[in-house]
């Protein structure tokens, strides 16, 4: 009796898949992911990417005029304030935010839409796939790379941990939002590594960085360690330790090994 031939990867059913996602309007069941549209469209392109390899022989299902077009929407979610929202229904015209200061917590608006740190990791991530291979140096382009930085910096709590929005409190001014998750730590240092490098005091395209002893402080912390056990964060909300224990040995490799410095532009 002949062995059975091992299970194969069936490529054009799951590229038939996601061109379905990418093409036509989603299940019903994915209306309440309705704030997670960046997410999604993450996992689309980069399915596709992965499926369809540069020199495959399948024709590609993201041509160059698309990819344009993707980047454009990609960065019209692009915050004001620095960051990236995670679906257009948080995006207001640009012409709102005319009286808005991000940074000193002053605006004339109820609601200025809500830049997500999770949100502008994949939004970032997605200009970087859909970016053309032969100008590379051209992935972040349109990206208001100081703002978002400092922005970034602003969500760094006191004991070096990283939140997940800004918010806005009446007489309070701005309050860092989310949970203490690490996995927050470990998307906060992703978007240091791409955007910021190693790009020193004084040397063009600097922006202030936030506290990496800081972090990698807080990362110590939050370990616990039992015989040979992952370690983990010390919160209930945890329910996955060697998740959270991998986002925490992440951060402090980003931080310390950050990316060949890059010829970026003056902020």
């Amino acid at each position: 009796m002949a062995d059975p031939e091992p299970p194969t990867l069936d490529i054009d059913r799951h590229l038939k898949y996601w061109k379905m996602c990418l093409r036509s309007p989603l299940p019903g069941a994915y209306l309440s992911n309705e704030g997670n549209r960046m997410a999604l469209a993450y996992f689309i392109i980069n399915s596709i990417m992965i499926l369809t390899p540069s020199g495959s022989e399948r024709t590609p299902l993201i041509p160059p005029e698309e990819k344009r077009q993707i980047r454009e929407w990609i960065l019209f979610h692009q915050h004001p304030g620095g960051g990236f929202s995670g679906t257009s229904s948080l995006v207001f015209p640009l012409h709102v935010y005319d009286e808005w200061d991000s940074e000193a917590g002053r605006r004339s608006l109820e609601h200025s839409g809500l830049a997500n740190i999770a949100a502008t990791l994949f939004a970032l991530q997605l200009l970087a796939l859909l970016s053309d291979e032969d100008n590379a140096e051209d992935a972040f382009k349109g990206v208001d790379r100081p703002k978002l930085l400092r922005w970034l910096k602003r969500l760094q709590r006191e004991d070096g941990s990283f939140g997940e929005v800004l918010r806005l409190l009446p007489g309070k001014g701005w309050f860092i939002a989310g949970g203490n998750d690490m996995r927050y730590c470990y998307v906060a240092t992703a978007i240091r590594w791409m955007l910021r490098g190693d790009v020193k005091k004084g040397e063009p395209g600097w922006v202030e960085d936030f506290d990496t002893e800081s972090l990698a402080g807080y990362i110590l912390k939050t370990q616990v360690c039992i015989s040979s056990l992952p370690c983990w964060e010390k919160t209930p909300t945890h329910d996955r330790p060697t998740t959270v224990a991998s986002q925490g040995a992440r951060p402090r490799n980003l931080t310390v090994n950050p990316p060949t410095p890059q010829p970026f532009p003056p902020p």
